[in-house]
């Protein structure tokens, strides 16, 4: 049985060939999935990793909002307390300040009468 030795070449050429011709044509195909893969990614909204980026940022926004609603109620209760604990010092304020306005009201009538017994050319009308 005698063989060609080009044709068993010719043979294995082809094998090759057909191999290359299917690796081509599947790196063909990773390429056109890739591509489509980004322009999905690009246009057609959020993906799940933006999506927990989102919900972390949330979350810590919620927690320091809570931290500073705890900080503000425990603020009004010591100013409540504060405030229930010393009636008497409000009502010493409004006494103090009624005796301002009381004390105001004289020393501008004080003023008022020097004005009135200093001569006009004094005063610069």
């Amino acid at each position: 049985m005698t063989t060609d030795k080009t044709h068993r070449d010719l043979v294995k050429l082809l094998h090759l060939k057909e191999v290359g011709i299917a690796l081509a044509g599947l790196w063909v195909i990773v390429f056109i999935a890739a591509a489509s893969a980004t322009i999905y990614q690009e246009f057609d909204g959020p993906t799940v990793r933006s999506k927990i980026a989102e919900n972390l940022e949330l979350s810590t926004t919620n927690s320091t909002l809570n931290r500073d609603l705890n900080s503000a109620r425990k603020d009004t209760d010591v100013a409540n307390d504060y405030l229930s604990s010393k009636p008497k010092t409000i009502d010493s304020l409004v006494v103090h300040l009624t005796d301002s306005r009381s004390g105001q009201a004289v020393l501008e009538n004080q003023l008022e009468s020097y004005l009135n017994d200093a001569p006009l050319l004094q005063i610069g009308h």
